[in-house]
Order: structure tokens, then sequence, then C-alpha cells
């Protein structure tokens, strides 16, 4: 999920979708898997997904049907904590009542995977690999994707960096 991390904050470089396909590429070769369980409150990501020879064309990709559009990042102050789901309703007018229903839904869908390609430093990436962990009884093979080099050694047992 892309969320309100992205929005705005120089801190936080969020990859384009094509940036994974080379972990997931790697991921197949290792794993053998071809599927992709996607969370993601961005429809840019949806969209894109639906272009013909996309970045991530040649996999089976698996992700949610509901309506993004109230999930848009928009410009408010401060950034980034006026986009956080508990101040969006008060800052922004924005009903968000459905949207702990969708994290929810998204989790009980990357719960169901068996290889975790994603970022550690996002609460819904640690609890999808948690849930993993939990549905499987084993330690799931993970890819922390990070393209910042700054935040490349966060370690995903810990709140902090390596």
């Amino acid at each position: 999920r892309r969320g309100d991390k992205c929005a705005g904050q120089s801190n936080f470089a969020c990859a384009p979708l094509r940036a994974y396909a080379k972990p997931l590429a790697k991921v197949r070769a290792l794993y053998g898997s071809c599927s992709v369980l996607l969370a993601t409150d961005s429809q840019d990501i949806v969209d894109e997904l639906h272009q013909p020879h996309g970045p991530l064309f040649d996999f089976h990709i698996t992700f949610l049907t509901f309506d993004r559009t109230e999930y848009a990042a928009r410009a408010c102050e401060p950034m980034p904590t006026c986009q956080w789901i508990e101040f969006r309703r008060d800052n922004l007018g924005t009903d968000t009542t459905d949207m702990g229903f969708s994290v929810a839904a998204d989790l009980h869908l990357l719960r169901q995977g068996d290889v975790f390609v994603g970022q550690f430093d996002s609460a819904i990436g640690r609890l999808a690999w948690l849930k993993m962990t939990s549905r499987s009884g084993v330690i799931p093979p993970f890819f922390h994707f990070q393209d910042d080099p700054l935040r490349l050694h966060y370690h995903p047992w810990r709140r902090g960096y390596a």
C-alpha cells in the first residue's frame, strides 16, 4: 500500500511499480512462484497493472477491487501527519469509514502469501509478514524492498535501523 507515506514527502521515496519487477523475478527464480498478491490503496497502481505489457505483465496479480478515490494523496499541512487515517476526516473532509476495512481485507489477502516482497518500515508490511508467519507456522522468506540507501538497513525485527 502506498497510503500517506508517498505524498509530498522527501524522506519517503516510493518506488514505481516497475521497480518491483526485478525482486519479483528473483523470487520466481528462487521459489518458482509467479503469482503476486498485491495490497494497494493507489488507483494509479491498479491503472498501471491494466496497461498492456506493463511492468508486471508476466505475473499473475491478485488484488482487491474497491473504490480507491478517497485514498488518493492530497496536499495538506502539516505533511505527512495531516493525511494519516486518524486525521483525514478532520483535515481533508474524507470519509474514512471504509479505510480500516480495506486495510483488514488487504491483510487477509496478503496472509495467504508464501514469500514477502515489500517494506518492513511500513506497518502494513510488517503486519502482512507476521500474518504470513502465523498462517504458515514458519518464517517466510522475504525481500525488504527499499530503494533509498539511507533506509536500506532497516531491520524487520525492531523499530529502527540496523
